[in-house]
């Protein structure tokens, strides 16, 4: 671009232009465009046959080649789904892929790579040991009952599948929002391997696992007296846990002093609440016990 190339060549005037005020010349230049489209430019350069001046470009443009369209597959993600939310280190879930082919080619033996890392051979020469996925980065999301290559069969244009993988959450890996890549490799209606790359997001979580029983037997409890609910709660956890309030309630029953803020529990720690609880009926009664805590996502959630 902005670039100029000079060129020089001897000539011969002919006879023919004996007694004429000017001469002309006529040039063709056809180039390649980077995309590989092909254009031409027709010139006719005028001479001074009586005072050479040099040369005067008066170019004529042509009509530009217009580029032929690009035919092949496009392999995309539509939606994914899991069947277990939220996902917790050590947890196996379902994933769930919608697939989709946007491109105006069929797409021939689509094979999927969970953790991607497949640079397949352009030319289709079939490689030795076929297909290979063992250089994916699966450090947090790892394969169970298969391996990472799964089969899809032939997609057409404009058509979508269904794939589902059964995965697990590496029990090392710490709360936060991880990708997993995704490989798509198939072959256009030419014969050449080709791939498609894509990325999801999967969200990790480390939730508390607490449990809320009582610390001591809490005693017989007599209708319209004052009791105490000895409650606890108990960080079943390998990591410490930040919980917020904790309520207790029931029906047909007064509770007081039923409210508290837990706070950090670490691992095996507990947390007592002395309730004073006043039943208003006999029989079998239900305290319900409710813990607010933040997530790794700084959302509100309760035990």
């Amino acid at each position: 671009e902005n670039n100029s190339k000079t060129v020089s060549h001897p000539f011969l005037v002919s006879s023919a232009l004996a007694g004429l005020r000017n001469g002309t010349i006529p040039a063709k230049l056809s180039y390649t465009a980077p995309d590989g489209t092909q254009y031409s430019e027709d010139f006719s350069i005028t001479l001074d046959l009586l005072i050479y001046s040099g040369v005067v470009p008066t170019p004529t443009p042509t009509p530009s080649a217009t580029a032929a369209p690009v035919v092949r597959p496009q392999l995309v993600i539509g939606s994914y789904a899991t069947n277990v939310d939220p996902l917790q280190p050590g947890t196996m879930f379902d994933l769930d892929i919608t697939l989709r082919n946007l491109g105006n080619a069929d797409a021939r033996s689509v094979t999927m790579v969970l953790g991607g890392g497949v640079v397949p051979d352009a030319s289709g020469t079939p490689q030795p040991g076929g297909l290979s996925g063992a250089s994916g980065d699966l450090t947090n999301f790892a394969p169970v009952g298969s391996s990472n290559i799964f089969f899809l069969g032939d997609i057409i244009a404009g058509a979508q599948v269904n794939s589902k993988a059964k995965l697990i959450v590496n029990v090392s890996a710490n709360p936060g929002a991880y990708t997993l890549k995704l490989s798509f490799v198939y072959t256009d209606q030419k014969g050449a391997r080709l791939v498609d790359d894509q990325v999801i997001t999967l969200l990790v979580y480390q939730l508390p696992l607490v449990e809320v029983n009582f610390y001591r037997d809490p005693n017989p409890l007599f209708t319209n007296q004052m009791n105490i609910l000895p409650l606890q709660v108990v960080n079943l956890g390998r990591k410490s846990a930040v919980l917020g309030n904790m309520t207790a309630s029931a029906e047909n029953s007064e509770l007081t002093n039923n409210v508290s803020l837990v706070g950090p529990l670490d691992p095996g720690g507990s947390f007592t609440l002395d309730a004073n609880y006043i039943p208003f009926q006999p029989g079998e009664q239900q305290v319900q016990v409710v813990i607010n805590y933040t997530d790794d996502f700084n959302q509100s959630r309760q035990i």
